[in-house]
């Protein structure tokens, strides 16, 4: 399960309204929230966020360079960057809520007074996976396994009349050190 995590914020509002949107915050009555999806991976967390939305929202979505003409009036965004372009076009924007864990798309200098940053956390296990999943990549050498098959030569300890292959290291036995102990680390 995924969580929404506020992780800069020049104010003390909290995620309470399904969008980081906290009932304090809100629009004055009347006034519509409105939310701008940018990028493909945003554009696709659309219909989950619609479904646990609480106020009145108006959503508008687009790649990450043309949403900059619909920021102006918007009150979130949801995106993989932050840019100064997406700073000086959302002058009324209160959150930049990041659907992902990292923020090295995020230009922080950015952030004005009063506009907080959230992203989010809760996905280490799918992470650990990858990481597992990787070493076991790395060690049996898929990626050069793969060229060659898709150049028609197939290597294998039992293919016939053919030199096998250097025998394959195991993970078994071996020592993964992890730097850093926070939730990735642990599920590891």
């Amino acid at each position: 399960m995924t969580t929404w995590h506020v992780v800069d914020c020049n104010h003390p509002r909290r995620d309470s309204a399904g969008l980081g949107w906290s009932r304090q915050a809100s629009p004055a009555r009347g006034q519509q929230l409105k939310a701008a999806f940018a990028g493909s991976f945003a554009v696709r967390l659309i219909e989950p966020v619609r479904k646990r939305l609480t106020i009145p929202c108006e959503i508008v979505s687009s790649d990450e360079t043309d949403i900059l003409d619909q920021l102006g009036d918007a009150d979130v965004l949801v995106s993989m960057a932050f840019t100064s372009e997406m700073a000086a076009a959302g002058k009324r924007l209160q959150l930049v809520q990041v659907p992902g864990a990292g923020l090295d798309r995020i230009e922080r200098s950015q952030l004005r007074s009063g506009l907080a940053l959230a992203n989010a956390y809760g996905h280490e296990t799918g992470i650990a996976e990858y990481v597992i999943g990787a070493m076991i990549a790395l060690t049996r050498s898929f990626g050069r396994l793969d060229a060659r098959l898709r150049q028609g030569q197939w290597e294998s300890q039992w293919a016939v009349s053919s030199n096998a292959p250097p025998l394959w290291p195991e993970l078994a036995g071996k020592t993964l050190g992890i730097l850093g102990f926070g939730r990735i680390g642990q599920a590891l």
